[in-house]
């Protein structure tokens, strides 16, 4: 996930100039630990839901 956050984060941010693609580096990441397999075989994994958004600097106030 810290490799996705590095190169994809991304934002449009709207200004008097225009409409803006910034680098933001954050994402809002949901993770989910399991030990087990549906079979109930030992197995550790972690599922992550990403979701669409990201935090930006407050732009003008």
């Amino acid at each position: 996930m810290e490799l996705i956050e590095q190169r994809y984060a991304y934002t449009r941010v709207t200004d008097n100039s225009g409409r803006h693609r910034v680098k933001t580096g954050n994402l809002v990441v949901a993770q989910f630990d399991h030990i087990e397999s549906r079979d109930l075989d030992p197995h550790l994994h972690t599922h992550c839901l990403l979701m669409n958004m990201t935090q930006t600097q407050m732009v003008g106030g």
